[in-house]
């Protein structure tokens, strides 16, 4: 089990050709947060079994927190020419970076082994294993090809007002995990893949 302190960090931008992401080029104090790799648990296990009639279990089970999520508006709300400014949570207050989390996800992988001797010089070996072996799914917001359900939107419009939340239509879209209708929305990614088998025979001579 690893549960570390919190990863601060003023930029995690050095590899992206995209250009800048602060909210603010004249003021880039409130950078400083929490940084994108801020993964605050990690638990990772190992296993292995001999059991009767020979039979040899292993597995290991992995599991992880989620990742911080930066609430960009999706617009250019100061004027700085990038639409990478974070929307406001009250009037002249843009959210802090990376200020909301995305979800954890965790999976088991087990294989079984068994040996079949045939003769002092040949072996048959039979194997079975099985990737996320209770098939959690694993979904969280946003994915690598788009961010749309991490734009949280304007927040406060310049009068003080609540500005509407971005939405789509089938409503708000920040952070959305499911669509009305109970299917996940496809603007979310999976990590790792949905249960998987495998079946092997091995001879040894």
């Amino acid at each position: 089990m690893f549960a570390g302190r919190p990863a601060y960090s003023d930029d995690d931008n050095e590899r992206s050709a995209s250009g800048f992401t602060y909210d603010n080029p004249t003021n880039c104090k409130p950078e400083y947060g929490y940084a994108n790799l801020d993964i605050r648990n990690n638990f990772a296990s190992y296993a292995v079994a001999r059991m009767p009639w020979g039979v040899i279990l292993s597995g290991n089970f992995s599991a992880s927190s989620g990742q911080p999520i930066d609430p960009i508006a999706g617009s250019d709300l100061n004027g700085d020419g990038s639409t990478s400014d974070r929307g406001y949570q009250a009037v002249g207050v843009p959210f802090q970076r990376n200020s909301f989390r995305n979800r954890g996800w965790k999976t088991v992988n087990l294989r079984v082994l068994k040996d079949f001797r045939l003769s002092e010089k040949y072996r048959l070996q039979l194997s079975a294993e099985m990737f996320n072996l209770f098939n959690w799914e694993n979904v969280i917001i946003g994915s690598a090809a788009t961010n749309a359900n991490t734009i949280y939107g304007a927040g406060i419009n310049a009068d003080g007002s609540v500005a509407a939340p971005r939405s789509d239509a089938n409503g708000p879209t920040f952070m959305r995990l499911k669509l009305p209708s109970g299917l996940y929305d496809s603007n979310n990614g999976q990590v790792g893949l949905p249960f998987q088998s495998q079946f092997g025979v091995r001879f040894f001579f």
